[in-house]
């Protein structure tokens, strides 16, 4: 994994901003940064996002919309594995790891955008 996210990093065509690169730099302190792209279940996804929302790696805990974040930049790489580094992955399993961390509420969405009133949210 930790190879695959170099890669991307690397064939980028635009600068990457500081944030996604920070992100990227501090998933690859992960366990799921050994793993090989071919080998990754569901299951270690959603363990990674257990360990960013404990806080592991990083000085706090974090809400569940900075893990979501978290996965999303993860999820892009993995996404890109297959069809430009021809690196064998099923994006099927991001999206079985996001369904099964946003129900127990390990990622979500930021509660300031939950706060928005309905007809607010509607008018955007």
């Amino acid at each position: 994994m930790s190879e695959l996210i170099d890669k991307v990093i690397d064939t980028q065509r635009t600068q990457i901003g500081k944030t996604k690169s920070q992100v990227l730099k501090t998933i690859k302190l992960f366990d799921i940064a050994d793993f090989e792209v071919a080998s990754l279940w569901p299951a270690d996804l959603a363990e990674f996002a257990n360990q960013v929302v404990e806080g592991e790696h990083r000085p706090a805990e974090h809400s569940p919309a900075t893990t979501a974040y978290d996965m999303s930049h993860l999820s892009g790489c993995l996404n890109l594995a297959r069809p430009n580094f021809a690196i064998p992955f099923d994006k099927r399993g991001v999206e079985e790891a996001r369904e099964t961390t946003t129900t127990p509420g390990i990622t979500g969405k930021s509660k300031k955008e939950q706060d928005v009133p309905i007809l607010v949210n509607w008018m955007r």
